[in-house]
C-alpha cells in the first residue's frame, strides 16, 4: 500500500520558527528610541537651538566683515554683543515705554474705534458679518482683568525674556566657536563620505545664510516702512503695528496679508480714506520688496516659488507652529543641495537634470512655460535664454 509523502503542513516537515536579535541590535534601537524621546521631551530646547543657529547665520556677515577691519574673532563677536547690549538698551528706552502706552490707548479706544468702524459699515453686510464676531472675541479676551493680574502673565513675560535670552547667548557662542561645533558634528560621519559632506555643509551655510541675513534686512525695512506711513497719516498704534509688520514680514505670502489687514482695520477710526491709502501703501511696497529688493538680497540662491513656499509654510505651521514655519523656508531651500550630493545616486539622473534645469528656468516666465512643457512632454529641458534675470525668489505675490 502506497503511503503519501508527508506534505509541508505535516507534523514530519512542521518545524517552529525562531529568530534571534543580537543584543548589539537590541541596544542600538534601545538607544535610538530613548534619544527620540529625549528629543521630544526637549523639543523646547531644541526650538531655541535653531533659532540661535538662524540667528548666528544672518549675523555672520557682520562678523566676518568686522575680521575684515583688523578685529579677530572674538573682537569681532564681542563688538556684535556690545551693539546688541546697546539695542536692547535703546529699546527698552525710548521704544518699549511709548510701545505699552499705545497698546494700552489702543484697548482703552476699543469700544469706541468698534462703533467708529461699524456704524459705516451696512449692517447686514458680508463685512459686519465678518468684523462684529472679530470685535466681540476681542472683547471676550479681557484683556485689562488680564493684566490686573500680574501672577498670571509674570511666569510667561519670564519665560519668553528667559528665552530671548538663551538664543541671543547661544547665537554668540555659534558665532564664536560655529567651525567647531561643525567639525565635532562631522566626526560623526565616517571618513568615506567626508569629501561630499565638506561639499554639502558650505553649501547649505550658504542658502541659509543668505536668506537668515535677508531676512533681517527685509523685515527691519519693512516695520521702518509701516511705522512712517502710519505715523504721517496719524494710524493709531504705530508702533506696534510696525513691530508686527516686521515679525511677520519673516512669513512670506501669509504675513504680508495679516500685516496689512491689521494695519487696514485700525486704519479705519481715522477713515475710510485713510485705510486705503495704507492698505495701497503696503501692497505697494510688497511689490517693491518682492521684485526689487528680495531678488538682490538674496540673488540666486534661494529659487522657491511661491507654490513651494505656501506648502512649507503649511506643513512648519502644522508640525510646530509660528516657528515651524519659520524654520521650514531655509530647510525646504537647502533641499537641492542634499539632492545634489545625496540622492543623486538614488534618483534616475533626468530626475536630477530636470529639477536643476527647472530652477535654473525660473528667471524668466517664458523660459519657465518652456521648461515645463518639456518635461511633462518627457523631452530634454531647453537651456535659459541668455540675459534673461533671475525671477524674485521667496516672492509672497498676491
Amino acid at each position: 500500500m502506497l503511503q503519501r509523502p508527508p506534505t509541508p503542513t505535516s507534523p514530519a516537515l512542521r518545524a517552529d520558527t525562531e529568530i534571534r536579535v543580537a543584543w548589539a541590535t537590541l541596544l542600538k534601537i534601545l538607544t535610538a528610541a530613548l534619544a527620540a524621546y529625549a528629543i521630544y521631551k526637549l523639543r523646547t530646547g531644541v526650538e531655541l537651538l535653531l533659532l540661535a543657529a538662524l540667528f548666528a547665520v544672518a549675523l555672520s556677515p557682520a562678523v566676518d566683515w568686522l575680521e575684515e577691519r583688523g578685529l579677530k574673532r572674538r573682537g569681532a563677536v564681542g563688538t556684535l554683543a556690545l551693539f546688541g547690549i546697546i539695542g536692547v538698551a535703546v529699546f527698552a528706552l525710548f521704544v518699549a515705554p511709548p510701545l505699552v502706552a499705545q497698546i494700552g490707548a489702543f484697548w482703552t479706544m476699543l469700544p469706541q474705534i468698534e462703533t467708529s468702524i461699524l456704524s459705516g459699515v451696512e449692517p447686514e453686510g458680508l463685512l459686519s458679518h465678518v468684523l462684529r464676531p472679530l470685535f466681540e472675541g476681542t472683547r471676550s479676551v479681557g484683556l485689562a482683568d488680564w493684566l490686573s493680574r500680574p501672577l498670571t502673565w509674570g511666569p510667561s513675560v519670564v519665560k519668553a525674556v528667559a528665552g530671548a535670552f538663551v538664543v541671543a547667548i547661544l547665537s554668540l557662542y555659534l558665532l564664536l566657536d560655529g567651525r567647531a561645533v561643525v567639525a565635532w558634528l562631522l566626526a560623526y560621519v565616517p571618513r568615506r563620505h567626508r569629501g561630499r559632506m565638506s561639499s554639502t555643509v558650505p553649501e547649505v551655510f550658504a542658502v541659509v545664510r543668505a536668506y537668515a541675513s535677508g531676512q533681517l534686512i527685509v523685515s527691519g525695512l519693512f516695520a521702518g516702512f509701516c511705522y512712517a506711513v502710519l505715523t504721517a497719516l496719524g494710524v493709531p498704534a504705530a508702533i506696534p503695528l510696525a513691530l508686527f509688520a516686521g515679525f511677520c514680514a519673516a512669513i512670506p505670502v501669509v504675513g504680508v496679508l495679516v500685516s496689512m489687514a491689521a494695519a487696514g482695520l485700525v486704519a479705519l477710526t481715522a477713515g475710510p480714506a485713510t485705510s486705503l491709502i495704507v492698505l495701497t501703501l503696503y501692497l505697494a511696497y510688497h511689490q517693491f520688496e518682492a521684485y526689487l529688493l528680495v531678488p538682490r538680497l538674496f540673488g540666486e540662491r534661494l529659487r522657491l516659488s511661491p507654490l513651494t513656499v505656501f506648502l512649507a509654510l503649511l506643513a512648519g505651521g502644522l508640525l510646530n507652529g509660528v516657528i515651524g514655519a519659520i524654520l521650514a523656508l531655509p530647510i525646504v531651500a537647502a533641499y537641492p543641495v542634499v539632492e545634489k550630493y545625496w540622492l543623486s545616486g538614488y534618483l534616475h539622473p533626468d530626475a536630477v537634470e530636470d529639477h536643476a534645469s527647472l530652477r535654473a528656468a525660473r528667471g524668466e516666465a517664458e523660459d519657465h512655460e518652456a521648461a515645463v512643457d518639456a518635461v511633462l512632454k518627457g523631452e530634454k529641458v531647453p537651456p535659459p535664454a541668455a540675459g534673461t534675470e533671475t525671477a524674485p525668489v521667496l516672492a509672497t505675490e498676491v
